[in-house]
């Protein structure tokens, strides 16, 4: 006979029973729950089938008859599971089979969880409510956030990635990286997360260029932040990314505002230097014509010639001096004195003069879409602008065998339009954030000295103007430049 007294010294509810659920031996702790919980009395030597079948332990009797042929099915030596009576009330319930003096009986230990499970919930429903703030705070942030998985890619993005890309959440995550990242592959993604998790610091920052949807390229600032689980092992990357373009395009401003300074100073100073140098040249050809003049003899062709010569001198002096008077006006700190202008009648004056300097394989074309364009403006700025792009665009096609610039004038909106085409070579892509760059050449002559579109660009802005380009390498060049249209 098996005495069941070492029950008692199991610190918890315990009962043992037989194959007919006929309790063998049962402790304190097992008599104080099923009277505390269920109002019932058991002793040994009672059946558990009579005992339970019509309380409020019903639930568990009928849970434990089916753990029972559980393991009576399976050979299972122990089994725990977890009873939930009420929404209160959770018990859990360890069975275990036991062999004694060759007699089998069924060990069962239980305890009230209720506590354990209450907390749990509350712990639960306060996680999901934290979890439901943080996505509320993840897809509403004025940044861009991205979850990366360690491999690079993207996992989950949120509002403000998808405003400043120009795609939806879900094309961010299945487009190719190199169509948002230009120049990206899924290796550079991983390389650099490779690198975060090699260093001590689990952050890292950097700017990258953005391709928009709509092919607008962006620069932002991406920050990089290592999530690592209990065991310290990193298993995610949360990214932001912020939009500089702005930022980024005024500190180019104030860097080139500074470059215009410092070049207007310049320009003052050679303007100065070379109005003394020019003096003489155009005193002493003015004096030679007018000695010329003076003969009252029939002049000889030698003196003709002469005379010639001194003329052109004279034109070429006259050209310089203009010249001066625009790279002073280059140096002034100050804006243009503007005045109302005739955009067409400008544009016709200055095209009249340089078709007569195209080259002969070059036709120049002047389209006047419409005519009523009236402007603020410096008629000799304007010109020296129109000069500077249609001699650049004769150097575009310098080597072709026929070329063809256009200048157009029209209005959109209330702006009046200037526009110099070419169908020359272009401008190379590595070219084109260098063409305003002072003292930058893209010829590969020496005729072009890099300040041609540095001073168009101060022209044009101090007339309040504004000056885009489009480039095809292969096909041609369009500068435009669009002025506020006066209202009359």
């Amino acid at each position: 006979m098996i005495d069941f007294n070492f029950l008692n010294l199991i610190g918890q509810p315990a009962t043992a029973i037989d194959s007919s659920l006929k309790i063998l031996g049962i402790n304190d702790y097992a008599k104080k729950m099923f009277l505390d919980i269920a109002r019932i009395k058991i002793q040994e030597n009672d059946n558990l089938t009579n005992k339970l079948q019509n309380s409020s332990f019903q639930e568990i009797y009928k849970i434990f008859l089916q753990l029972i042929e559980k393991m009576n099915k399976e050979q299972i030596e122990s089994i725990n599971h977890q009873v939930f009576l009420t929404a209160e009330l959770s018990i859990q319930l360890n069975i275990k089979i036991n062999t004694v003096e060759n007699s089998t009986f069924y060990l069962v230990t239980a305890s009230n969880i209720s506590q354990q499970v209450n907390r749990s919930t509350k712990l639960k429903i306060r996680y999901e409510e934290q979890l439901e703030v943080f996505r509320n705070l993840f897809d509403l942030a004025p940044i861009g956030l991205a979850i990366k998985d360690l491999e690079g890619g993207f996992f989950k993005v949120n509002k403000g990635l998808s405003e400043i890309t120009g795609y939806t959440k879900e094309e961010i995550v299945n487009v190719p990286l190199n169509k948002i990242f230009p120049n990206s592959t899924i290796q550079r993604e991983m390389n650099l997360i490779s690198e975060l998790i090699s260093q001590k610091e689990d952050n890292f920052k950097t700017e990258r260029e953005i391709l928009k949807m709509n092919g607008d390229k962006i620069i932002v600032v991406e920050s990089l932040h290592l999530i690592r689980d209990e065991l310290d092992q990193p298993y995610l990357c949360i990214v932001s990314y912020q939009d500089i373009t702005e930022e980024r395009n005024l500190q180019k401003k104030l860097i080139e505002s500074r470059q215009m300074e410092e070049l207007g100073k310049l320009s003052g100073g050679i303007a100065h230097d070379f109005n003394n140098m020019l003096l003489p040249v155009t005193l002493c050809s003015d004096l030679a014509l007018q000695e010329i003049e003076k003969i009252n003899l029939p002049l000889s062709n030698d003196i003709l010639k002469f005379q010639n010569y001194f003329r052109k001198i004279s034109t070429s002096a006259l050209r310089a001096k203009i010249l001066i008077q625009k790279l002073f006006q280059y140096s002034k700190t100050g804006i243009y004195e503007l005045t109302p202008l005739k955009l067409q009648d400008e544009i016709l004056k200055i095209y009249n003069r340089l078709k007569y300097e195209a080259p002969s394989h070059i036709k120049l074309n002047l389209e006047i879409i419409d005519k009523d364009l009236p402007i603020l403006g410096e008629a000799l700025g304007l010109e020296q602008v129109v000069d500077n792009l249609v001699i650049n665009a004769f150097h575009a096609l310098k080597y072709l065998q026929s070329g063809i610039v256009t200048i157009r004038i029209f209005e959109d909106f209330n702006d009046a339009i200037l526009e110099i085409e070419d169908n020359g070579s272009g401008i190379l892509e590595e070219e084109l954030q260098r063409i305003f760059t002072p003292f930058y050449s893209g010829q590969r002559s020496s005729k072009g000295q890099g300040m041609g579109l540095i001073v168009v660009q101060t022209i044009v802005y101090k007339m309040n103007g504004k000056l885009k380009f489009y480039s095809n390498p292969g096909k041609g060049t369009i500068f435009q430049i669009s002025f506020p249209k006066l209202i009359n």
